[in-house]
């Protein structure tokens, strides 16, 4: 049963910190660089080229405004170029590249390595159908601010892999990770790393992972830690997915990728005509069997209430929570009549303000504020003019 925790009132001392972003656009093989207009003299800003790349591609936009086929080419002959930034960079959180590959082929993995710190690792698959040339972002995440010069470097197994920019963001230790409700599909981005939860606030379950030694039919459901207003859950390793956004047909589509645990894996309604069968797969589309059972549609209602439907021939389409199996599962069903999901994206949310947080203590504001905090493990909001009161529970 939940209680009540008693309403904090408290007097702080505000600091002011905000994110910081450094975009640098690449242009030639030996990785000269531009920060939007400026070019970068290589001396006081820019990167040190560690090691050639082939060539430079300008690349093409499309009808739709679409970049693809820009950037520095990184081939497999000259597989493990780079550079090394100029400049220092403080309390790193996140290195956003842009890059793409050909049309079907190019992969390989991109590393960064800020000051002394352990690289980062960013596996690159091929790209699926004719996807593969357009230029789209892919981020790293880090749960630690690392600072230092930033050094990256390409490993090309196959084909290409071209790298556009790198966005460097530097925030305050007051910014977060959190894995946030979508209320809206245009809010999902490639490459987001997402949770799959319930949209039902009396159930605290999330998808977990495929493991074909619990079942090979469907995913087990986890248990989840969302906040009391569902508006974010906590992050488990053990629920994590990468959404790629892709076309099918000439229309947006969706695959899911679970590359924490296995390379090159994609959630597939994979039932048929006879069965409710949700499972993970190396392929994404065998049109003489299933169709195209890695590809999917999503839609997303403001509450976040979400449909993931299979866009291949297999009877059971609807991605959805059964309550009704012991234990719970998430499996594909002809219709949507099951218990609804929703989607949680990866972001980083900064906080304006600093305050060790106590119960029975008084707090005070000198301006509007909204912020989140943990408190007894649970997140509570925190908002108000002069004063504010903290509202939380616990079990």
């Amino acid at each position: 049963m939940k209680n009540l925790l008693s309403i904090v009132l408290v007097c702080v001392a505000l600091l002011h910190s905000h994110a910081e972003t450094t975009i640098y656009t690449f242009t030639s093989k030996d990785w000269k660089s531009a920060i939007n207009a400026t070019v970068c003299d290589g001396k006081n800003d820019g990167w040190v080229c560690d090691k050639e790349a082939y060539d430079y591609q300008v690349g093409y936009v499309d009808a739709q405004n679409r970049v693809y086929g820009r950037g520095v080419s990184v081939k497999t002959g000259t597989s493990g170029a780079g550079a090394t930034s100029i400049v220092t960079f403080e309390e790193v959180r996140s290195v956003d590249i842009n890059f793409c590959q050909n049309a079907s082929k190019g992969k390989g993995s991109i590393f960064v390595q800020i000051g002394e710190n352990t690289p980062h690792e960013l596996i690159i698959n091929r790209p699926p159908k004719s996807m593969g040339q357009y230029n789209r972002d892919t981020t790293i995440q880090i749960s630690v601010a690392e600072t230092g010069k930033i050094r990256f470097w390409v490993n090309c197994s196959e084909n290409a892999i071209n790298i556009n920019t790198i966005s460097i963001h530097s925030a305050s230790e007051f910014d977060r990770e959190v894995y946030k409700l979508v209320t809206d599909v245009k809010q999902l981005q490639d490459l987001d790393q997402i949770i799959i939860g319930v949209h039902n606030a009396e159930i605290n379950h999330i998808m977990g992972y495929f493991d074909e030694s619990i079942s090979q039919n469907n995913i087990h459901a986890i248990g989840g830690k969302y906040s009391e207003d569902r508006t974010y859950v906590a992050a488990d390793d053990d629920a994590i997915y990468t959404l790629h956004l892709t076309e099918l047909d000439g229309k947006a589509a969706f695959y899911i990728e679970d590359n924490i645990r296995y390379e090159g894996a994609y959630l597939v309604a994979s039932g048929g005509q006879t069965k409710n069968k949700l499972a993970l797969w190396d392929k994404l589309y065998d049109n003489g069997t299933y169709g195209n059972y890695g590809y999917w549609d999503i839609s997303v209602d403001s509450t976040g209430e979400a449909i993931i439907m299979n866009l291949g021939n297999s009877l059971g389409k609807y991605l959805q929570y059964n309550v009704g199996n012991h234990p719970a599962l998430f499996a594909c069903y002809a219709e949507p009549n099951k218990i609804p999901i929703c989607i949680y994206r990866l972001t980083i949310e900064g906080r304006d303000d600093e305050e060790d947080i106590e119960t029975g203590i008084q707090y005070t504001s000198s301006k509007k504020i909204i912020r989140k905090a943990f408190i007894n493990n649970q997140l509570v909001i925190i908002s108000g003019n002069d004063t504010y009161t903290i509202l939380g529970t616990k079990l």
